[in-house]
């Protein structure tokens, strides 16, 4: 393998690569495991679309294995990657599934990689148009790669964080006089406009930057409590952290949650941290409390689980269970389609 071969082929190689007794040359079947690699991997679209499509359009059988799963029933699993080796026979025989390529896993030759590589830029490219132009998260992409359109399911709950683009301004405290307050109000309004659902925290600590002020003083939360009293106040709002939109028109029917490194779990509003447990509920169905945090943490973009995280993920699992969207099972929680 060349450079460019071997870099493809550690960023898309599979965990488990399963041969054909007819032939070694030949996978019938790649695993994909959630271990070290996929939490390595940075972004949910690199590990669920661009792996899975650039494996697919080589030919590649794939099933995801998930380490959850596999440890609360393994003959499940088991039966799972028996049934997916004999689909992929079966599919041999009938010459409807192409041979993989090569003697090695992934191994291809430069054209190749060159088409799935601007494929992949070109589906890249059309999943942040879609983004920047609404709330909502990615349409599903089709992906294509050989001249084949592989058509891979997207995360629809997850979309990207759009900032509000706000020159800085200098104000002085207390902030009392009309100019300052028309100035923070005008700050306040284009936030909440263009990012909501927003946290008060993250209002306090965007506006203290965006106005040089060195921290954020009592005087400048309390122009900025006054200052939110018009709009509409989220319903999972606390007493500390509470969440703001600019009316309930538009929180109505809100189902996402944004995945932006830079925002502390105090940043993120409850409403988001709900529907990322809810999604990761729907994929996962019945997994330990433990394991859910930890899912939800990743999918929020925390490589690590501290109390203020877990009591946040907590919280929203409560949430879900009064909702009867989950349920407490022997230790276990259950998803309720």
């Amino acid at each position: 393998e060349d450079e460019f071969d071997a870099f493809l082929f550690d960023l898309f190689k599979v965990d488990i690569a399963v041969c054909n007794p007819d032939d070694k040359n030949e996978y019938l079947l790649g695993i994909l495991c959630d271990g070290k690699n996929y939490y390595e991997t940075k972004t949910a679209r690199d590990r669920e679309i661009v792996q899975t499509g650039v494996l697919r359009g080589l030919h590649w059988s794939i099933i995801r294995v998930w380490s959850v799963d596999w440890f609360q029933n393994k003959q499940r699993v088991m039966q799972r990657i028996i049934e997916a080796i004999d689909k992929a026979v079966e599919e041999k025989k009938n010459n409807t599934q192409p041979k993989p390529y090569g003697e090695n896993v992934g191994s291809f030759n430069k054209t190749t990689a060159d088409n799935e590589k601007k494929a992949e830029n070109k589906a890249e490219k059309k999943a942040t148009l879609e983004s920047s132009q609404t709330a909502d998260a990615n349409a599903p992409i089709a992906t294509l790669l050989q001249g084949e359109k592989v058509i891979e399911d997207v995360n629809e709950r997850e979309s990207m964080y759009v900032h509000a683009q706000i020159e800085k301004q200098i104000v002085f405290p207390p902030f009392t006089d009309r100019k300052s307050a028309n100035t923070l109000g005008k700050m306040v309004q284009k936030i909440i406009t263009c990012e909501q659902p927003v946290n008060n925290t993250y209002l306090y600590k965007t506006i203290a930057r965006l106005t040089d002020q060195p921290r954020i003083t009592p005087s400048l939360q309390s122009i900025i409590d006054t200052l939110l009293k018009p709009y509409y106040l989220d319903p999972l709002s606390d007493a500390e952290t509470r969440t703001y939109w600019t009316s309930l028109e538009v929180a109505r029917d809100f189902s996402i949650y944004r995945k932006e490194e830079g925002r502390e779990i105090t940043d993120i509003p409850m409403i988001e941290i709900v529907n990322a447990t809810d999604y990761a509920m729907s994929q996962l169905i019945s997994l330990p409390r433990a394991d859910l945090v930890l899912q939800v943490a990743h999918l929020l973009g925390f490589s690590r689980r501290g109390p203020k995280i877990v009591n946040a993920i907590d919280r929203a699992i409560t949430i879900l269970i009064q909702r009867g969207k989950v349920t407490e099972k022997e230790g276990n929680l259950v998803y309720n389609k």
